[in-house]
């Protein structure tokens, strides 16, 4: 199963009371595709929001990392165990 098709199936088991916020409070936005590695999945909002999500069969949203001045649009890439996130103006690499 692709990791798009299990942050698909994720949320839409968890849609009825879900709510995927960034901490501001506001609903998060994605254009980008989500990105699966170290048993987490990472969804990067266009709205200044990383949000982690645990893989697995329960649905577990571990962290929000906020990212001020920052929008996602671009799918995060990982190589190597490193995750390279490209911002409105900067490319940030999370070891």
């Amino acid at each position: 199963m692709s990791v798009r098709r299990i942050a698909a199936t994720a949320l839409c088991f968890a849609a009825p009371g879900l709510r995927l916020r960034g901490d501001g409070g506001r609903l998060a936005v994605f254009k980008s595709s989500p990105v699966g590695a170290n048993g987490k999945l990472y969804l990067a909002s266009e709205d200044e929001d990383v949000i982690v999500v645990r893989l697995g069969p329960m649905f577990e949203v571990l962290t929000t990392n906020t990212l001020h001045d920052q929008t996602f649009i671009a799918t995060p890439a990982v190589v190597n165990g490193t995750i390279y996130l490209g911002g409105q103006n900067t490319l940030f690499a999370i070891p």
